[in-house]
């Protein structure tokens, strides 16, 4: 069982990787929060507790970066709709 925490000051990204039982593989799953500003309001806006359905990755390490990966898009994804949907928004 192997766990990450990554905090960008918004996001938080929690990771994580599972043995499902010896030799056959690991499992990953990932939470995405965001903190509010000037609350102490945490949101959920993304979570895969069944990353590719299950799909068993050969090593923990690669469980774990997949899931990281993920969850790094997801708060891309994010950013991206708010930019976009702001004020500010002009297309290329």
């Amino acid at each position: 069982m192997q766990f990450q925490d990554i905090d960008d000051g918004q996001h938080h990204i929690h990771a994580g990787s599972l043995e499902i039982r010896a030799g056959e593989g690991h499992i990953a799953a990932v939470i995405v929060n965001r903190s509010s500003n000037g609350k102490n309001e945490v949101l959920e806006v993304f979570r895969d507790i069944d990353i590719q359905r299950g799909y068993r990755w050969p090593t923990s390490d690669q469980a774990l970066q997949r899931a990281l990966v993920l969850g790094a898009s997801a708060v891309s994804a994010k950013r991206l709709l708010e930019a976009r949907y702001s004020s500010n928004y002009a297309p290329a």
